[in-house]
């Protein structure tokens, strides 16, 4: 019932041609959760499976994992 994505985090960070750069960054359990309408608040989905996504926008997301909480 919630959102297709969320964006929770972002940085700009270069990273030169062939290279690696770690991010990283904390999710609290409100950034995992959406808004019951009716019990009037915030709520983790049911199942507790999360997929992150990684890229350069919104349109761009090349890497992508779960967290299963």
């Amino acid at each position: 019932g919630g959102p297709v994505r969320q964006l929770r985090g972002f940085d700009k960070v270069f990273v030169r041609a062939a290279g690696t750069e770690t991010v990283e960054f904390e999710l609290t359990r409100r950034d995992l959760s959406v808004w019951d309408t009716v019990r009037q608040k915030w709520r983790l989905k049911k199942g507790g499976k999360y997929v992150v996504e990684v890229g350069g926008s919104s349109r761009d997301l090349p890497l992508k994992g779960t967290v299963e909480i």
